[in-house]
């Protein structure tokens, strides 16, 4: 009876000890249906970090409003990738390109690990598709770089985004923001970069009327 209790506990170890494995083996790169952009609001991202003036992004007179947090490979299932290779080595010039719109070396590597590893494309080609991701998303006027903190009702700075971007619909993008401030607005887009729905668990994290967006610096 305890033998076979124990071979019972052995066969349930092993299902679940190959169940995690399977989890957690990596994605072969390139193996995704749409990328996530992400774009931080910078001044906020400045005002966590305490105005830190040693800090590339947040010194006195950068003046950042949306930059680049990264451009995410996503499954429509939720179940995304991340790490999918060993990094190739970043041409320290592809890191360099990209400090103007994503300012941060240390988020470069970070996202090129991370992220980047699970597109197919090398370094060069991934931060090239980042900033043209970039590029596409249209910033109304207004929302670009404010001088005064702006109090913004959310519904209106959807409409305005959807305005601002033909073919872009409410289910392509989410925005993320706390009790009082916008953090990000995250579009989903596919391989070409054409704007699409956003699959499961990309859902919107903004559940207050009227947001603040902190003044750029």
């Amino acid at each position: 009876m305890r033998i076979g209790i124990l071979i019972s506990i052995l066969l349930a170890a092993g299902v679940i000890t190959a169940t995690a494995q399977r989890r957690q083996a990596p994605t072969a790169p390139g193996k995704f249906d749409y990328y996530l952009l992400s774009l931080s609001w910078s001044p906020q991202y400045c005002t966590d970090m305490g105005d830190d003036p040693q800090d590339p992004q947040c010194a006195p007179g950068r003046r950042y409003g949306f930059v680049v947090h990264g451009l995410w490979p996503q499954n429509q299932d939720g179940n995304n990738p991340r790490t999918c290779s060993p990094a190739p080595r970043m041409d320290p010039q592809t890191a360099n390109s990209m400090l103007d719109v994503m300012p941060s070396e240390q988020l470069i590597v970070h996202e090129w690990g991370s992220h980047g590893t699970c597109s197919g494309l090398a370094p060069g080609d991934f931060f090239k598709l980042t900033r043209a991701a970039f590029e596409k998303l249209k910033i109304p006027a207004k929302y670009q770089r404010p001088g005064a903190n702006l109090t913004v009702p959310v519904p209106q700075f959807r409409q305005l985004l959807v305005e601002a971007n033909p073919g872009l619909k409410p289910e392509d993008f989410t925005i993320y923001c706390d009790d009082t401030y916008l953090r990000e607005v995250r579009v989903c887009l596919d391989k070409s970069l054409n704007f699409r729905a956003c699959g499961t668990r990309v859902r919107d994290a903004c559940r207050i009327d009227t947001m603040l967006l902190r003044a750029v610096k």
